[in-house]
């Protein structure tokens, strides 16, 4: 009987608990399923693609090791090409982006000037308003820098501060008391030591958060290193170069799998080492007159 009392005064935490709960077990039951469909052997994947591997068979990986490679204007990219054109475009790609977003925010969040609220509302905007049609223009304004085909190119070509992030940074600065500032520009700090010395430590739980998705996001695209950058790589379009250009053994579903899981470690593993500073809260204490 308490139990149920229990249950209907907090009708509405268990029905949220238990749809959390759905929800974690689906994705942790998709990844490892994903990762046991790995070292299985085809035709056990073929007869049970569910169920656990008769055998451990690890020729997935090692394969996967051997056969991702990339062959382009008679020139090969193997693995460690492709990891390293990852590793730079990701972090190059999701660490300017959010800086610059970053940046963006605090400037119209604590400075009240004119072009703040123009800076806003082509924010929203740009949200609500879809645009198409942009990727002509960007390859051109590249090849007319010279910059098309270049990390430095795609680097700039990220440099900008639309998007829902810009928001979650703005809501962040507005937060934060500008006495902060002042006690600082008493002291003989200026603009830019008070933003880099003060404010921008302040959000550095949520800089890290918004970094990582970035990041995860840059580490999975194809499609702009595939126009972008064709003469560097990376691990994403190989796997999709393997899957739908090429004619190698990347076409079985285990083997496709392997390669899922090859790009899944990484971001696994950051996660982990920042998972204490993505978790924790960011507390800003008062100011003590």
């Amino acid at each position: 009987m308490i139990v149920l009392k229990w249950i209907k005064k907090n009708l509405l935490f268990v029905i949220v608990g238990l749809l959390l709960a759905a929800y974690a077990f689906s994705v942790i039951y998709s990844l490892l399923w994903g990762l046991l469909s790995t070292i299985k052997k085809y035709s056990d994947f073929i007869n049970d693609p569910i169920g656990l591997p008769k055998q451990l068979d690890f020729s997935n990986w090692a394969r996967a090791f051997s056969e991702l490679k990339i062959t382009q204007e008679n020139k090969t990219y193997y693995m460690e090409h492709m990891l390293l054109n990852s590793v730079i475009y990701a972090v190059g790609c999701a660490f300017l982006q959010t800086l610059t977003g970053c940046v963006s925010a605090y400037l119209c969040s604590k400075y009240k000037f004119f072009y703040s609220k123009i800076i806003y509302g082509i924010v929203i905007v740009t949200m609500i308003l879809p645009i198409v049609g942009s990727l002509p223009s960007e390859i051109q304004m590249l090849q007319a820098i010279g910059l098309y085909g270049t990390f430095a190119g795609v680097f700039v070509m990220k440099m900008n501060f639309l998007g829902l992030y810009f928001l979650v940074f703005y809501a962040a600065f507005k937060s934060i008391s500008w006495s902060y500032a002042e006690a600082a520009f008493i002291d003989g700090a200026s603009h830019f030591r008070v933003m880099t010395r003060i404010m921008l430590p302040l959000v550095k739980s949520t800089f890290l958060a918004i970094f990582m998705l970035n990041f995860i996001g840059y580490w999975n695209d194809y499609q702009a290193p595939m126009i972008y950058l064709a003469n560097h790589p990376t691990m994403a379009y190989g796997l999709f170069y393997m899957r739908f250009v090429s004619t190698s053994s990347f076409g079985k579903a285990p083997m496709q799998l392997t390669g899922c899981m090859l790009l899944t470690i990484p971001c696994f593993v950051l996660f982990m080492i920042f998972q204490k500073r993505l978790m924790g809260n960011l507390t800003v204490g008062g100011i003590k007159g």
